[in-house]
């Protein structure tokens, strides 16, 4: 496997609790270096509902919601390390026009849905004390959820090791030999290969023996980058997620995030100070008590969209070489059921019906 970010860590983890011999490549020094420790770990199945695409991505998210309190749990045990798992729900808010009329839509979309959601109309601080600003209208979100994306990287890991599968930091696999196995730089030799490298390009890696390309059906993925703010932990934070259009405030024991950019075609992975500043002005108009939180720390990441917004799940153009990738901002909510079909596909043979609906080989 080439990647250790969530869905990487998740998918192998998987396959290990199956049988499976699995080693997970990661190029970075740490597991998670990618986009999966810069996001803010929301599992937002009724906040992201109007933005699924698809009958198939909403059955995905919906599958892999459900999954969350039993993984939650057995990632904990088998890890030994506390993810941060909130159950209590978040609040969608409107400030204006664009917001509400969006708003309107999220709850539209998911009453059709069957997702549960409760209109708050002006009683917004009854149930979220912290909110100060003016607020037009709010709903309550019960069962979108989060994890701290650190830990759960962590507890990944740790899982990952004490089941006994592998994980090796700081190589970059820079080229996989095909020639009926499959030979890594370190000369280990594979039935199967699964790329989970996020908006990292994989490639090109995947070479015959005489040195030909092999790069075929991988599936595209355009890096978007996103902007983040940590404040300390506490002062002036929801005792929930709070969200208003694009914006989102997410409280942690660690720290409190604020986000919300998508930048697509931007580069450079150090963060806008003006962006910052926005995103925190506009945090502070909502829940005033945010204006006496320190700033902790900043950062930017990329995380992996694909063309029309739904991830590649499945075989590729070669033989034996898998993918899952491409989750875009949805790659923790989305991990255990990616986790759940990569397995079953690679080591079962069993594809799900929909699966052409996620296959790296679809037209978009």
């Amino acid at each position: 496997m080439i990647g250790a970010g969530v869905i990487g860590l998740a998918c192998a983890l998987e396959m290990v609790r199956r049988g499976a011999q699995v080693i997970v490549y990661e190029k970075a020094e740490q597991a998670g270096g990618g986009a999966t420790v810069r996001a803010a770990g929301m599992l937002g199945l009724a906040y992201e509902s109007a933005e699924f695409s698809s009958r198939a991505m909403q059955a995905l998210a919906a599958e892999s919601a459900a999954l969350w309190p039993e993984y939650a749990s057995r990632i904990e045990r088998l890890g030994g390390v506390s993810i941060d798992y909130r159950t209590n729900g978040a609040i969608a808010c409107a400030v204006d026009e664009d917001s509400e009329r969006r708003l309107r839509e999220l709850m539209q979309v998911c009453a059709a849905r069957g997702v549960p959601v409760e209109e708050l109309g002006g009683d917004v601080r009854g149930v979220e004390p912290a909110i100060s600003g003016e607020v037009r209208s709010a709903c309550l979100l019960p069962t979108d959820g989060q994890v701290d994306p650190v830990s759960l990287v962590e507890a990944l890991a740790r899982a990952l090791e004490a089941s006994g599968g592998a994980l090796v930091s700081g190589l970059d696999v820079e080229r996989i030999v095909c020639d009926g196995r499959f030979e890594t730089p370190d000369g280990e030799q594979w039935d199967r290969v699964l790329v989970t490298t996020g908006a990292a390009r994989p490639g090109p890696w995947l070479v015959t023996p005489e040195g030909d390309h092999l790069e075929r059906g991988l599936g595209e993925v355009q890096p978007v980058r996103g902007q983040m703010l940590a404040l300390q932990p506490g002062v002036g934070a929801p005792a929930r997620v709070v969200r208003a259009g694009g914006l989102y405030i997410v409280p942690k024991a660690r720290w409190t995030l604020i986000g919300g950019t998508s930048e697509p075609g931007a580069e450079g992975a150090e963060p806008d100070r003006a962006v910052l500043d926005g995103l925190r002005e506009r945090a502070c108009r909502l829940l005033g008590g945010l204006t006496f939180a320190r700033e902790e720390a900043a950062w930017a990441g990329f995380r992996p969209a694909t063309p029309d917004g739904v991830p590649h799940i499945g075989q590729s153009g070669v033989l034996g070489v898998f993918v899952a990738r491409g989750h875009y901002r949805n790659g923790v909510l989305l991990a255990p059921a990616t986790a759940k079909r990569v397995a079953d596909l690679i080591l079962e043979g069993r594809p799900p019906q929909d699966h052409g609906d996620f296959s790296p080989l679809r037209r978009v």
